[in-house]
């Protein structure tokens, strides 16, 4: 005898399921995350057409202490000005975390639409040097 309701197909997972999945099994190893955060920090800063050097006064850091730290430089306590950044250029770390975490994934899906069929494949973030630069974000010579 068949439950109430069913209708034979199986279900397909909730919305808050496949999030759950999809952060615990799609996020940035934890060897990447401090050039990870530093790319996203970078990117947060220059959306917003912010200098490094006002990112510096306004937190109190150095120019080369933020530019290392865009760069993933990352010492002992550099998660602690890596917090500063974030709060003076998008409100707080944790917010800029799942923000990148966020961007990664569509990031992901995109390459993957856009390259997936190709013969040996793989995903290459875009800070890497093997990302190639598309023609509209290439300086001009």
């Amino acid at each position: 005898m068949k439950p109430t309701g069913f209708s034979g197909k199986p279900r397909t997972k909730s919305r808050v399921v496949r999030r759950h999945w999809r952060e615990a099994h799609c996020g940035v190893p934890l060897n990447d995350m401090p050039r990870a955060l530093g790319w996203m920090l970078e990117q947060l800063r220059r959306r917003k057409g912010l200098s490094a050097a006002w990112v510096a006064r306004r937190t109190g850091l150095g120019d080369q202490t933020v530019r290392d730290i865009e760069k993933g430089h990352f010492s002992r306590y550099a998660y602690l000005h890596a917090d500063a950044m974030a709060r003076a250029v998008h409100g707080c770390l944790q917010r800029v975390l799942d923000l990148l975490q966020h961007f990664l994934w569509h990031d992901y899906l995109r390459e993957k639409r856009l390259h997936g069929q190709e013969p040996g494949w793989q995903y290459a973030y875009p800070w890497s040097k093997n990302r190639a630069t598309p023609p509209h974000l290439r300086q001009p010579a």
